[in-house]
């Protein structure tokens, strides 16, 4: 055998014994944490292994606990599960003591400075134990539990130094205890790169906390000029968000003030820009203008999640806690059910509003499903809620800025109808003014003619009516000055005695012409001592707004041959006038606003007169002035038998 041959055979035998060594050191170095170099972070949950006394057959009481000398022990080793055998990352809500192992071995060329912990910030207790051979090093005490001075460095975050040889094996031991969901991140990371983390997390709570800040102001600011709820509940959502991302960060750790809760009450906290959101999405939309049932349910929904969170934020918050997640999805049917609010009823901004909290929504599904363990909560996870809240509140402002412009749209069309109304008031004043002057040549030239025509008496009873009429026509105009008057307060109606019969009796010489034309009989009935009765009240407002409105509507919903009658009935205190037809009737929901100022009130007659829809209002205006009332009551033609059916008007007028 040659001495090649046996080289040969002996570098095999070596390859050979190598891979042998390697297969079986494989176990040991898969449950290893390698630190290489390669890469400025190494995550330890891979390699970790994690115990606590909560998973014990038999839970030993808290005093119970063992200390970490004891831990190193076979009796406590065998008892720690390999993590990445859980079904999910995250271990959830708990109160229980977690322990965490990892063996670290560092296989770079030299000696290395690192740093190990959790980027968390929000455990009670995080303490770190590192074991090297077999001597403990002193435990390093972390967590918001832990003043900001008994600390290894003033930081939110907590790690600890760790300086490792080259092929220097050690294993570190973590003791974790938090109010939160146990978000697990354990990572070995060079000073650098835990240094970039740092400062990079604290830019974005910053520019997240600014931003609230700023938004929340400037929404003071409009809040106060326009007293507008909505941007009032919506600046101090605003503010609330900053303040719980000022609790969640950590940053009231490092201020070291014990009278205020942590960041490990960020949960409970957290509850009040919930609550808020709620408040703010019941101001924006307001249900309650045409949803009274919607806006009932969503004020218990309100009160509910207000209770809930007074009795979180109690001494005896603990015992609350199950009812945070139901607290956060009820919530969310608040805000859901505000939003089909908005869609219904067009309101200005609901898009915005329904992408803005369909983003939102989704970043707290992210959120939740960290919380559970479902995902990885790494830094991006942790922090899509401040994200998600970034763009709730942004668009938020969007959607409140074109809500404010429907409302300074509604403003304008209602100072246009204003101006319109001046107007129309203005008109009224000419028309009043310029009819009044050729009444005046009317009436005097009417009064030479009649002079001219005493021996002719036909021509003479028309000429009667021409003074009259103008005479009437007078009395209209004057009656439009002290109406306008009346309604800005400058003149009030006259209340003066007026002999009711000579009322009726102009009423009669008005309507004339047009029963007869019409053939419909118009019949009087006095009961006793009606003839002679005084009641309060103005004499042309009663013949021409009041009695006037009632006949004519009388004569033109009433067919031919028919009968209006008018009865009179006096009293001690009243006199009852009761305006009586056989016309076509109302419907019932007419009935209930016909003195209601408007043409959706009027329609055609029997002969397809038109109607205003404005005299029975100013008739009951009137009417109530000078202390009165008025009554009606009608039955439709359709479901009346012949002679049956008509409406009554009942005008009751205080005796003089």
């Amino acid at each position: 055998m040659g001495r090649a041959t046996i080289l040969t055979r002996f570098k095999s035998l070596f390859v050979l014994c190598c891979a042998l060594a390697t297969l079986a050191a494989s176990p040991a170095m898969a449950q290893m944490a390698v630190w290489n170099g390669a890469a400025p972070t190494l995550d330890l949950l891979p390699t970790a292994h994690y115990w606590s006394p909560s998973l014990s057959d038999s839970k030993p009481a808290a005093s119970a606990e063992p200390s970490y000398h004891d831990l190193a022990t076979p009796a406590f080793s065998d008892k720690f599960i390999a993590f990445v055998a859980r079904p999910a990352s995250n271990i959830g809500y708990t109160a229980a003591v977690y322990w965490f192992r990892s063996t670290i071995v560092n296989r770079s060329p030299g000696a290395q400075r690192l740093y190990v912990g959790t980027q968390r910030a929000e455990h009670t207790f995080f303490d770190i134990y590192v074991l090297r051979g077999d001597q403990w090093e002193a435990p390093v005490h972390l967590g918001t539990a832990v003043p900001v001075a008994q600390r290894p460095r003033p930081s939110r975050h907590h790690f600890a130094e760790l300086s490792l040889a080259a092929g220097e094996v050690v294993t570190v031991f973590f003791r974790i205890q938090t109010d939160q969901p146990l978000s697990n991140s354990l990572s070995l990371i060079t000073p650098a790169a835990m240094f970039g983390a740092e400062r990079g997390e604290d830019a974005f709570l910053f520019f997240y906390i600014g931003a609230m800040l700023l938004l929340s102001t400037y929404s003071a600011f409009i809040a106060i000029s326009l007293r507008s709820p909505a941007y009032t509940s919506y600046c101090i959502l605003s503010f609330s968000m900053a303040v719980a991302a000022f609790w969640y960060a950590g940053f009231l750790e490092l201020m070291d003030w014990d009278w205020l809760p942590g960041s490990r009450d960020f949960a409970r906290v957290q509850l009040i820009p919930n609550l808020l959101s709620s408040v703010y999405m019941y101001h924006f939309f307001q249900p309650a203008r045409k949803h009274r049932q919607i806006a009932t349910l969503c004020l218990a929904m309100i009160s509910l999640t207000a209770l809930n969170v007074l009795l979180n934020l109690s001494p005896w918050g603990v015992l609350f806690r199950p009812y945070i997640v139901p607290n956060q999805a009820l919530t969310m049917v608040i805000v859901v059910t505000c939003i089909y609010v908005g869609f219904k009823d067009h309101v200005a901004g609901v898009v915005s509003q329904a992408i803005v909290w369909g983003a939102f929504m989704f970043a707290l599904l992210i959120w939740s499903m960290g919380n559970e363990g479902i995902i990885t909560k790494s830094v991006p996870v942790a922090l899509s809620i401040l994200m998600g809240s970034i763009v709730e509140t942004l668009c938020g402002a969007l959607a409140l800025g074109t809500f404010m412009r429907g409302l300074d749209r509604k403003r304008f069309e209602a100072e246009l109808a204003d101006q319109e109304a001046k107007h129309l008031r203005s008109l009224i004043h000419v028309l009043a003014h310029d009819i009044a002057n050729p009444l005046v040549v009317i009436n005097g030239c009417s009064e030479r003619l009649r002079d001219r025509l005493l021996d002719r008496a036909a021509e003479l009873k028309l000429t009667d009516k021409i003074i009259r009429a103008g005479g009437i026509i007078a009395a209209i105009i004057e009656n439009v000055r002290r109406l306008e008057s009346m309604r800005h307060g400058r003149n009030q109606p006259k209340n003066v005695p007026v002999r009711l019969a000579e009322a009726l009796d102009e009423v009669g010489f008005i309507f004339e012409e047009r029963y007869l034309a019409k053939g419909i009989k118009l019949a009087f009935e006095f009961g006793p001592g009606a003839r002679d009765a005084m009641v309060l009240g103005d004499r042309t407002a009663l013949v021409n707004d009041v009695f006037s409105n009632f006949i004519s509507n009388a004569l033109k919903y009433s067919d031919a041959g028919a009968t209006v009658l008018i009865q009179v009935e006096a009293a001690e205190k009243f006199v009852s006038i009761r305006i009586k037809d056989q016309g076509i009737g109302m419907p019932r929901d007419m009935v209930t606003s016909i003195f209601t100022a408007g043409p959706g009130t009027s329609r055609r007659g029997t002969n397809d007169e038109r109607g205003t829809g404005f005299g029975l209002p100013l008739a009951k205006q009137f009417v109530e002035a000078f202390g009165g009332d008025i009554g009606v009551t009608s039955r439709e033609q359709t479901d009346q038998p012949a002679g049956e059916h008509g409406t009554t008007f009942t005008v009751r007028l205080k005796s003089a």
